[in-house]
């Protein structure tokens, strides 16, 4: 059966299933959120979305269906839950768990979230082992664990799931256009933003947390709780526990000429961070200060121009469904 009901001025379907054909009644079944980002990737999810709902179905799952139409709908969807969830799944990309994560922190309800990736980068379902097979990921998140999770809290204000940077690698993810990432793919306007060292603007910054203090000339900085960033920033898989309490921070110093800045790209390809231009420390707070304002990105979408950044890691604060 397939009902609809109005939310926030909207009309949205709401589709559950024959409890009685499954042997159970309906007031018996779970409940299942599945929150969908039609636009993410390729369009990917709104094709799948008929097999999400028929596996949810198939196991025991009575599920509400809401789409996104715009930006910050993710939001108000998780944070405005009107009733008893046994499961969120957000179907989208990295921007549209964002959103939804930030909306459940909003809420103050932790019910477990499940991720099915559609979008460009998908960097969080990489680094936690999630497939972009809709059915297969749908099948994790039937089955799968859920698993403590850290936020990182931006400014006092805003929420990231795993990356909140500043630099080289961060204005061409939230500028690009969602038809040409869904084009192009991501790793293609990822090095767009990279082609030669003469391009890519330094900031003076200070940088100041328990482990470290320093100021310098940077090209790009990262807070970060990721296996991956951009498809191209590799974590070592020990150095990172998403559940910690603790950031992996990344800072790029300004190299000295050209020669340097081909190596130290070489090296971030390897995952390798012992580069002389390069600073990886984990830490559970950290504060960024600059003259000028610095554009931000958390989860690849725009975090605003700021002058003063501090960043804190609100520890365990989600649980994430995981294989």
């Amino acid at each position: 059966m397939i009902y609809t009901r109005s939310y926030s001025g909207c009309v949205y379907p709401i589709i559950l299933s024959n409890g009685e054909s499954y042997g159970m009644e309906i007031t018996q079944r779970k409940k299942a959120l599945l929150i969908i980002n039609p636009y993410a990737g390729r369009m990917k999810s709104r094709a799948g979305l008929f097999d999400i709902v028929h596996l949810l179905t198939e196991n025991g799952y009575e599920t509400t269906v809401l789409s996104t139409t715009k930006r910050g709908d993710a939001t108000e969807y998780a944070a405005s839950l009107d009733r008893y969830y046994d499961m969120v799944l957000c179907c989208g990309g990295d921007g549209t768990l964002n959103e939804t994560i930030t909306g459940m922190m909003k809420s103050q309800k932790r019910i477990p979230i499940a991720y099915i990736p559609t979008g460009t980068a998908n960097d969080l379902a990489a680094s936690l082992g999630l497939p972009r097979n809709i059915k297969k990921a749908v099948g994790i998140a039937i089955n799968g664990r859920a698993c403590p999770h850290d936020i990182g809290l931006f400014n006092n204000r805003s929420y990231f799931t795993y990356v909140a940077s500043f630099g080289a690698f961060t204005k061409v993810s939230y500028a690009t256009a969602q038809q040409a990432k869904n084009a192009v793919g991501y790793l293609a306007y990822f090095f767009e933003g990279l082609k030669n060292m003469s391009e890519i603007k330094p900031y003076r910054v200070r940088v100041e947390c328990r482990e470290i203090t320093e100021e310098n000339e940077f090209l790009f900085g990262g807070v970060m709780n990721t296996l991956q960033a951009g498809g191209v920033l590799k974590m070592d898989r020990k150095a990172v526990d998403f559940s910690d309490g603790k950031f992996e921070v990344l800072l790029i110093r300004r190299p000295k000429s050209t020669a340097e800045f081909s190596e130290m790209i070489v090296e971030l390809a390897k995952g390798h961070y012992d580069h002389r231009d390069l600073t990886l420390v984990h830490t559970d707070r950290i504060v960024f200060e600059s003259d000028e304002p610095l554009s931000w990105t958390l989860d690849g979408e725009f975090g605003g121009e700021h002058t003063r950044v501090e960043i804190a890691n609100i520890h365990n604060a989600v649980e994430i469904i995981r294989p």
